[in-house]
């Protein structure tokens, strides 16, 4: 890291704001299914698992299950449904769910095409990972992430998030429609995998270079 600023708010009310700093953390979203990715490929330098391992040895439930393989899931080339798509989804995002009650929500819909004949972005790829990774390693996803990357390399900002909590120096989502108005605050048992950690920009960068 040769550069690094912090420019803004990470919390803005109508009667207060808080500057951000170089150690504000945000909710960095779909970046997690990168860190994700980095452990499923770890699992499968272990011998734990390989890309053409078929999703029904450990959640048969799901559509197509014996068909979609750990690759498709990597590369969004499964054709399993996208739940954040579903117009239902803005009314229970903010409530916590269950791995049986996401696997649930997951299997419900039909599938969007077939394994491995287009690719189409889909949260329930990775949120599906991270159960497989999970049931593989008889961890949490959070453990998973200390042990096998964080502890390794220093991200001593990087984790899992839960309630933002200001106090920790995390950062609102916003969004600008009159004014700044924050965002809802997705509870992060939902996108887990897909899309629950924590960082900061430096943390980011430390992983990005040790991968």
């Amino acid at each position: 890291i040769v550069y690094s600023r912090a420019i803004g708010y990470s919390y803005i009310s109508s009667n207060e704001k808080i500057s951000a700093t170089n150690q504000t953390k945000y909710r960095i979203g779909s970046i997690t299914k990168m860190f994700t990715a980095t452990m499923i490929f770890q699992l499968i330098e272990d011998g734990k698992l390989s890309l053409t391992t078929t999703v029904d040895k450990y959640f048969p439930q799901l559509p197509n299950a014996s068909k979609i393989t750990i690759s498709n899931l990597l590369n969004h080339r499964s054709g399993l449904h996208n739940f954040t798509d579903d117009p239902e989804y803005v009314t229970w995002e903010t409530q916590p769910k269950t791995q049986d009650e996401m696997l649930a929500i997951i299997s419900k819909s039909p599938v969007d095409f077939q394994p491995n004949e287009k690719c189409s972005y889909s949260n329930s790829n990775y949120v599906v990972l991270g159960y497989i990774l999970q049931n593989i390693s008889k961890q949490s996803y959070s453990k998973n992430l200390s042990t096998r990357i964080t502890s390794k390399i220093g991200l001593s900002n990087t984790y899992v998030g839960a309630k933002t909590d200001t106090k920790k120096n995390e950062s609102f989502s916003y969004r600008f429609l009159n004014g700044w108005e924050q965002g809802p605050e997705t509870d992060m048992s939902i996108p887990s995998a897909a899309g629950a950690i924590v960082s900061t920009p430096a943390d980011l960068t430390k992983f990005i270079e040790s991968l």
